[in-house]
């Protein structure tokens, strides 16, 4: 060290003990911010607001019952209101009208699912003239706490294919 102090020069060799210092302290933090963001993938594996489809097929003019689960520690609240979309090619095209006759799919009626159980979201019946294809169903589900004037809203979704009667 003295022979590089006396090569570099005081000043220099702080600069470079700074540098090495800001090298460590950003590798330190990189690996701080990734197993962060690791653990931030693991939990959302495991969904906390499930929307549960009873059947996975459904034929023309069947009835599909649709349950909210709420795997969470606080009550959660949601409308009768539901989007459904068709898988046509590779893109999700708005079938709301198409399966359940209305284009906004359901009234302002709120259900409150309690912490650790379900409750009935949707009995959606299958037309007698629907296509077979796969149905993508998605409600908006209201995480904000009872009595609260702000809303925290997510979506989810399940996914139910019409088949042939048969």
């Amino acid at each position: 060290m003295s022979t590089l102090r006396s090569n570099l020069g005081p000043s220099r060799v702080a600069i470079y003990l700074g540098i090495v210092l800001a090298i460590a302290v950003a590798v330190v933090l990189v690996r701080a911010i990734g197993s962060e963001s690791a653990a931030t993938v693991d939990t959302a594996e495991t969904p906390v607001i499930e929307l549960q489809a009873d059947r996975s097929e459904a034929s023309p003019g069947d009835e599909v019952h649709l349950s909210v689960l709420n795997h969470s520690a606080d009550p959660v609240s949601f409308g009768s209101l539901l989007k459904i979309h068709r898988l046509v090619g590779n893109d999700w095209q708005n079938a709301t009208q198409e399966i359940l006759g209305s284009p906004a799919g359901g009234d302002f009626k709120r259900t409150w699912a309690p912490p650790g159980e379900s409750a009935d979201a949707r009995l959606v019946r299958i037309p007698e003239d629907a296509e077979p294809g796969q149905l993508r169903l998605t409600k908006q589900i209201d995480l904000a706490p009872d009595g609260s004037h702000e809303r925290e809203l997510i979506s989810v979704a399940t996914e139910v294919e019409i088949v042939a009667a048969g």
